[in-house]
């Protein structure tokens, strides 16, 4: 399975490290995945580090034309099976790929309600499923 996982954060921290973990598990058990950073943050310095296969790209706004054609142009170049996206902003930067047929599956970390009708919406109908890696699931 080839997997892409997004991570738009600029620091470093438990997720992002778990992240690199699992990217690197993955490669090393059969599969093919990368972690799409900003060239520039902690995460780009860090990932590098822990030998993680890097994709990097500006990831700077949610709803951004030329990122999401960039993603979608390696997606393709790569036969990409999935997105794995953690923070809303990865999630919107990855919703038009997820339009155009790529299978999203968004990560959701903390137990806080949703809250607006309109972020449960996105997480309804905006990706493939949701993965709650908690004891606790405020769903």
């Amino acid at each position: 399975m080839n997997i892409l996982y997004v991570e738009s954060s600029r620091s470093w921290g438990g997720q992002e490290y778990r992240t690199c973990l699992e990217i690197n598990w993955l490669n090393a058990h059969g599969h093919q995945a990368w972690l799409v950073c900003n060239p520039s943050s902690q995460v780009h310095s860090k990932a590098s580090e822990l030998g993680t296969r890097l994709v990097t790209m500006p990831l700077r706004r949610r709803i951004d034309p030329l990122c999401s054609w960039r993603l979608w142009r390696f997606c393709r170049q790569n036969q990409v099976d999935l997105l794995k996206a953690y923070s809303s902003k990865d999630h919107w930067i990855c919703l038009p790929l997820y339009l155009c047929g790529i299978p999203l599956s968004r990560a959701r970390c903390i137990t806080d309600p949703i809250g607006s009708k309109g972020r449960a919406f996105v997480f309804k109908h905006g990706c493939s499923q949701i993965v709650a890696p908690t004891k606790a699931s405020s769903f």
